[in-house]
């Protein structure tokens, strides 16, 4: 009886290839990860699961989205909205992930088209972050950054790989030497990607 669900991860595999085939060229790094976000406001709400010691790197990296980009962060959803035309855009959730898993965002609620993500689902695990930073504190932001990025619609940097050689929070692994780059997107994905998307 599995059957099914291998069929419906497969069509959203290649609904998400198809999307990232038809990305705008100004997307120059690799496309969505999975699926594009739907645009318009970017809101969010925080699920019962956050630790309260992830909720002030959650609200920062809110806070500086908005602030920084062209994508509205606001408002924040109290309590979340999980169904509907008015569903909440990233729902927070603190949650245990896999051994090694400090944060993951997926898409959760597709448009009924399957061409973008009307609600994401974001985790941070704490434990994990707690387990793997020497810094957890700087790492919960970085994290927040870095998983908030994914919801908006940004891809992974690996060390080294960056345009211009200009770093931020999209860097994979643990990065908690609280450096702004940690908790800041660069200027390409500000204004190539998130600007020009929203």
């Amino acid at each position: 009886m599995r059957y099914p669900v291998r069929i419906g991860i497969v069509a959203v595999m290649l609904v998400t290839a198809i999307t990232t085939a038809l990305a705008p060229p100004t997307w120059a790094d690799p496309g969505f990860v999975d699926g594009p976000p739907d645009g318009g406001q970017h809101n969010w709400c925080l699920s019962a699961s956050v630790s309260q010691a992830l909720i002030a790197p959650i609200q920062a990296s809110m806070s500086y989205l908005d602030s920084a980009s062209d994508v509205n962060g606001v408002p924040q959803h109290v309590p979340c909205r999980l169904s509907g035309g008015s569903q909440t855009d990233v729902v927070w959730k603190g949650s245990l992930l896999d051994p090694g898993d400090i944060g993951w965002t997926g898409c959760e609620s597709w448009w009924s088209d399957l061409a973008s993500c009307d609600r994401y689902g974001v985790y941070l695990d704490k434990n994990q972050i707690d387990y793997y930073a020497l810094y957890p504190a700087n790492e919960y932001r970085h994290t927040a950054c870095h998983e908030l990025g994914h919801s908006a619609g940004l891809s992974h940097y690996v060390n080294g790989d960056e345009p211009g050689g200009v770093k931020d929070c999209m860097m994979s692994g643990v990065w908690d030497g609280g450096q702004s780059w940690t908790r800041t997107y660069d200027p390409h994905h500000i204004t190539s990607h998130l600007n020009a998307y929203f």
